[in-house]
């Protein structure tokens, strides 16, 4: 699941010759220790395409709104392969591997 911005589109003025150094626009948000779906104000910025800050840019909105879904984690229970043995690995993974030494 993505993100969803809130405007998407975002106007830019600035010199021309710094207009064309833009590759994108981020903002920061930080999902530590995050563990339902959650909205944030977030302050874009514009940034290069070698990934550096491009400043002297004046934008349309100083903030946007980003609603973040979070994926509730999911389990399995996958084999230790080290457990088993070859022919069995061989039969679940559908496919001929080295054989351990």
């Amino acid at each position: 699941m993505n993100p969803t911005i809130t405007p998407n589109v975002i106007e830019l003025e600035a010199a021309e010759s710094v207009i064309y150094k833009i590759e994108k626009g981020r903002g920061r948000v930080d999902v530590d220790g995050i563990s339902e779906d959650f909205t944030i104000s977030v302050t874009p910025q514009a940034y290069d395409y070698s990934g550096s800050l491009v400043t002297g840019v004046s934008m349309s909105v100083q903030q946007v709104q980003v609603k973040v879904p979070v994926e509730k984690p999911k389990s399995c229970r996958l084999p230790l392969l080290r457990q088993m043995p070859y022919r069995q690995i061989m039969n679940i993974w559908g496919q001929r591997l080295a054989r351990p030494v």
